[in-house]
């Protein structure tokens, strides 16, 4: 039963549970709260997170078939509508999650999903470094002094490291 909605450019984190290989847990951008969902199975939940991965915007999947052939160079992607409305809808047998009996039930796959698709595994990631000595001062109000020190946008992961930033509040 679904209770509430959220669409899927919105999946702001997806995480497997380590403890129990059945569960995963979904954070949404407009959601107060993470979501915890219990797949009758470890298959069910693997089909899940990657198919939950490949849809959010900065996720890439490995699915070279999918790729169109003008952006297999230097790590490139594109993004596939997969169609499975109406007619291009599939039926799969998978296992039973309720029967131990090894009973096979049919499951229709069904709907429309963007992903984002790459031929080669690796692809390059733009790094940025800095170190912020602080001085023991406060951390500062605004956040545009900052600003020309720390190119935004530029890069897909920023590493910030933070000097001498213990101070007593008077």
């Amino acid at each position: 039963k679904t209770r509430r909605q959220h669409d899927a450019n919105k999946l702001l984190q997806l995480e497997r549970n380590v403890m129990d290989p059945r569960r995963a847990r979904l954070m949404f951008f407009d959601a107060a709260k993470s979501y915890e969902i219990v797949f009758p199975s470890n298959d069910e939940r693997e089909r899940f997170y990657e198919t939950g991965s490949s849809i959010r915007p900065a996720i890439r999947v490995y699915a070279p078939s999918l790729t169109k052939p003008d952006t297999a160079v230097d790590g490139g992607s594109t993004t596939t509508t997969i169609d499975g409305t109406k007619e291009n809808a599939v039926v799969q047998k998978v296992p039973s999650p309720f029967k131990k009996t090894g009973e096979l039930l049919d499951r229709e796959l069904q709907g429309r999903c963007k992903i984002n698709s790459s031929k080669v595994q690796d692809e390059p990631v733009s790094v940025w470094c800095g170190t912020f000595n602080m001085c023991g001062s406060p951390p500062p109000r605004d956040s545009s002094s900052l600003e020309s020190w720390m190119p935004k946008g530029k890069y897909d992961l920023y590493a910030v490291c933070t000097q001498e930033c213990s101070y007593q509040k008077k």
